[in-house]
């Protein structure tokens, strides 16, 4: 995965779950940058289609809150 696709992972969370997720953090260029070095440095091994299918069914099943990016590693794995 390149972090462009990783952006976009994180902007599809934020279109998901509005009051539960922010992307990006506001004002807070740090805090952004920050939050796409995490979820990139947690999901760069795994190919942008097999990360989004685990997302998918990870929102689909846990629709409450967002999932964490351990969990789209887990699940991803599957």
């Amino acid at each position: 995965m390149e972090k462009s696709e990783c952006i976009k992972i994180l902007s599809y969370l934020n279109s998901c779950y509005n009051n539960r997720f922010k992307f990006p953090k506001g004002n807070d260029r740090e805090a952004t940058a920050m939050m796409i070095e995490v979820w990139f440095d947690l999901l760069q091994y795994y190919e942008y289609q097999l990360v989004v299918a685990a997302l998918k069914k990870l929102i689909i099943n846990h629709a409450q809150w967002p999932p964490t990016p351990g969990e789209i590693v887990k699940e991803a794995e599957r």
